[in-house]
């Protein structure tokens, strides 16, 4: 009776130790997936931060394209601006030449 009693704890003891195992074995599973998790979750994030820093410097190359573009039409809309200027003098000169003559 001593002998059955003592194999029914040892038995017990052994299901006790295969549940603390088996409790630590998936410990040890859920955290190397956490940190699979975390690893994958900081790659997304600095790609997504490569992504925003390649957008912005898109944006900012295409802006200095669209400036560029702005300050020549500026230039040859100054130096339109110049040529009329000129031409009206001329004709101002004209004018006044002619009421002289007159």
């Amino acid at each position: 009776q001593e002998k059955d009693k003592l194999e029914g704890e040892l038995t017990e003891a052994e299901k006790k130790r295969d549940q603390f195992k088996k409790a630590g074995g998936n410990f040890k599973e859920r955290a190397t997936n956490m940190e699979k998790e975390l690893q994958a979750e900081r790659a997304a994030k600095v790609a997504l931060e490569k992504d925003k820093a390649g957008a912005l410097e898109q944006a900012g190359n295409a802006a200095k394209e669209e400036k560029t573009k702005l300050e020549e039409q500026l230039a040859a809309k100054e130096g339109k601006i110049a040529e009329l200027t000129a031409q009206a003098e001329t004709l101002g000169k004209e004018k006044q030449t002619l009421v002289e003559q007159s």
